[in-house]
């Protein structure tokens, strides 16, 4: 009754969990698939339930124990099967599902996110795996290789051939560096890390010391700081003069910064000095966070914010690139924000909004991150296919991840090869509290955002000299030959990918 290697992949093939993560095997009649049906009932029903992908993992080991055993003796093959290893996952019957590893652009001291789009299933796996690989051939530029002849871009590629859910790494970008730095051994992981540790600690820009200087004078108690925004900007520091700074410029940031600080003190106010809790998505949009826009987009000449559900035009030309009449146009990526060049309308940074803060490793903060980074790649992509000039190695894309009243400041830049580097520059709060130390919180967070402003501008200014005005679309190859690309292109989003469902309690 022993099951061959076809019965197994069969097994592989038609597991698929409901809600509750039991697999149902209702027209099976092979006493091998019978025998795995039981098999699986058990191992989801005692103490410590195993899940789908766990029993897969399990299979091919189990075949050659239950070869040895008499029939009903299944259980005890079962126990005595030994996992399998990633090294045997690619080898093994049911390779659709190998062992589960997530990135994430926060770094976790397992190694390894918590987040989980669930396992895919084995053609949307199969479709994953077949794009990357393609994207990863049709590359024509240089591989990144070290000082010691290691090809990074193929160790790399290889472990994302292992990943069983989309990863960051299936559209060549490197987020969490621990994942990325355990593909190496020896002398190959002290030069790979060296060159992330060189790329992670680029001189950042600073806020020019007058700004810093007008926002502190906000950084008083609450009741002080009622009164100052009351009184108006016209009111405040008109005593001090900057040598090198415009007058029209002094007035403009001074106006957008008194109405951003009113705005904030009276939002406080009107719920007593305390912000409420567990709001929605779209509360914490327009009453909080909408400030904070603005203070990015009316003190900016070269920035441009359109807010709210926002197609992605580099997203679409990505995903159109090759379409012709025959097919269905498809639209962008939907994100909460985006930032243009107020002249060229060059996409240069997005946004996206959770309504809870669920802490670095939430499962929505971890998909937004995945969503916000394929992102600012397309429009890295395009920016740099369109430039007259290389900028590739100049050019910084940012972005905000927001999550209830939490904020982390994220960028994107190129490292080399096929492979680009997703950071997280900062994160900061907006404190629920309105008192000394939450106004400090308050100016802090006020720094950031303009120097996430000045960050943007200086993106705008390299895409905007370096684009010439005529060009709105990525290169084109019809006919027979593959396509060929200067930069290794996005994931699309695979299709059929499950998406956590809520559990629905019971009132009884």
């Amino acid at each position: 009754m022993a099951p061959d290697t076809g019965s197994a992949k069969t097994v592989a093939e038609v597991m698929r969990p409901n809600k509750r993560g039991v697999a149902y095997f209702s027209n099976l009649s092979d006493p091998a698939l019978l025998s795995a049906r039981d098999y699986f009932q058990s191992r989801s029903n005692n103490h410590s339930p195993a899940k789908p992908y766990t029993i897969c993992k399990e299979w091919s080991n189990w075949i050659e124990a239950f070869k040895q055993c008499d029939d009903g003796e299944w259980r005890l093959a079962a126990e005595k099967a030994p996992k399998i290893t990633i090294a045997d996952q690619i080898r093994c019957p049911c390779q659709s599902m190998p062992h589960k590893t997530s990135s994430s652009i926060t770094e976790s001291t397992h190694g390894s996110s918590s987040l989980s789009s669930g396992t895919l299933t084995a053609g949307a796996l199969g479709r994953v795996r077949s794009e990357f690989s393609t994207n990863f051939d049709t590359y024509v530029g240089a591989s990144w290789v070290l000082r010691t002849g290691a090809d990074v871009d193929k160790i790399l590629f290889q472990h994302g051939m292992t990943l069983s859910v989309e990863s960051l790494l299936h559209s060549f970008i490197l987020d969490q560096a621990s994942l990325a730095i355990g593909c190496f051994e020896g002398e190959d992981r002290v030069l790979f890390q060296g060159a992330l540790d060189r790329a992670d600690s680029q001189e950042s820009l600073l806020l020019p010391e007058w700004k810093r200087h007008e926002i502190s004078r906000y950084s008083l108690a609450p009741e002080q700081l009622h009164d100052l925004v009351g009184s108006g900007w016209k009111n405040i520091g008109q005593e001090d003069s900057y040598d090198d700074v415009d007058d029209v410029e002094l007035r403009q940031f001074r106006k957008t910064l008194n109405l951003a600080m009113f705005e904030l003190s009276s939002l406080y106010e009107k719920y007593d000095n305390k912000l409420p809790p567990f709001q929605s998505e779209p509360w914490y949009v327009t009453k909080v966070w909408a400030i904070l826009f603005n203070l990015v987009a009316t003190s900016s000449e070269r920035l441009d914010f359109e807010p709210g559900d926002v197609c992605s035009s580099a997203s679409s030309i990505r995903r159109n690139e090759n379409r012709d009449l025959e097919e269905r146009h498809m639209s962008g990526r939907k994100f909460d924000g985006l930032f243009r060049c107020e002249k060229s309308r060059v996409e240069i940074g997005a946004i996206e909004v959770g309504k809870a803060d669920e802490g670095p490793t939430g499962s929505k903060v971890l998909k937004d991150a995945r969503k916000l980074g394929k992102g600012l790649k397309d429009m890295f992509d395009l920016i740099c296919n369109n430039c007259a000039q290389p900028i590739k190695n100049e050019l910084r894309l940012h972005g905000l991840l927001i999550s209830g009243l939490r904020v982390d400041f994220i960028s994107l830049r190129y490292l080399e090869g096929r492979f680009y580097r997703l950071t997280r520059e900062k994160t900061c709060s907006i404190p629920i509290t309105f008192d000394g130390n939450g106004i400090r919180l308050i100016i802090r967070l006020v720094e950031e955002i303009l120097l996430f402003k000045d960050r943007m501008e200086l993106s705008a200014k390299l895409a905007y000299n370096a684009t010439p005005p005529e060009s709105d679309e990525l290169p084109r190859t019809d006919g027979d030959i593959m396509p060929t690309s200067s930069h290794a292109r996005t994931l699309s989003t695979p299709r059929n990918s499950p998406k956590p469902k809520r559990r629905r309690l019971s009132t009884t």
